[in-house]
């Protein structure tokens, strides 16, 4: 079949007629798919010359399936798109004959067949047991998908897992160091807090945290925050509750 003379429709028709055997899948995806748009080309404008318009709409969203498909498998450089699309025939064509086969008038006639033409018996069943070894590889596939991202998965949650310990482990330090220097520097915070009453009171509250009451001749209280009753062993230290003596306050650094 020829569109007419077109530098276009002259292209196809030369390297449909002329062209050398596919070096691999993704070339011979080429050529399946040029003859196939070429044919789907023609009878669409077939029918739009008849006035079918709509019918020739249909058929144009063939080409556009077409198109989307090429590009799709020419995104993998690896040629494993190509297979599959090639494989995939198997399928198609088996399902066209477990259709037929499905009604019971048609099978009995293909029965009749194949009794005369065992070679007809013999190319179909290689097309429904190739179709069976496609299908057969695909759950493979998918099963070798679902184990490495069930593999993945435990991956990711021992990371989290692991991540989650170290930031715990980080923030216990942070949080032990701001203690110790939180005891260390109490005398000086407080005296630093001189001009910012509020927060002053509860910077009290922190270290004291029951009431602090008044027996008649000073001020005071037994009972400190935890982490002041945990510093006691050290009691016999030089306390940093209290200012160093000297002529200016001699705050450790």
């Amino acid at each position: 079949m020829s569109l007419g003379p077109g530098p276009v429709t002259t292209l196809v028709e030369s390297v449909l007629d002329h062209h050398r055997p596919p070096e691999d899948l993704r070339e011979g995806h080429v050529l399946f798919a040029l003859g196939k748009a070429y044919k789907t080309h023609a009878a669409i404008v077939l029918l739009c010359e008849q006035g079918y318009g709509e019918d020739a709409a249909v058929l144009s969203r063939t080409l556009f399936e077409l198109a989307i498909t090429t590009e799709y498998i020419f995104q993998d450089e690896t040629g494993g798109r190509a297979q599959k699309f090639a494989e995939f025939d198997w399928v198609i064509r088996a399902r066209r004959y477990k259709v037929l086969f499905s009604n019971e008038d048609v099978h009995k006639e293909f029965k009749k067949r194949f009794a005369a033409d065992p070679e007809a018996k013999k190319k179909v069943d290689e097309i429904l047991q190739a179709a069976e070894r496609v299908k057969a590889g695909y759950k493979k596939e998918e099963l070798r998908k679902e184990q490495k991202n069930l593999v993945n998965l435990k991956l990711r949650e021992k990371q989290a897992f692991l991540k989650d310990n170290q930031i715990e482990e980080f923030d216990m330090d942070v949080a032990l160091e701001y203690c110790f220097r939180f005891v260390r520097e109490t005398a000086k915070t407080w005296v630093e807090l001189a001009a910012y009453p509020e927060y002053r009171a509860r910077f009290q509250n922190h270290v004291f945290p029951g009431k602090v009451e008044f027996d008649g001749q000073k001020f005071g209280t037994k009972k400190m925050s935890l982490v002041y009753e945990l510093n006691q062993p050290n009691a016999d230290k030089n306390s940093n509750l209290v200012t160093l003596p000297g002529i200016e306050p001699g705050f450790r650094p």
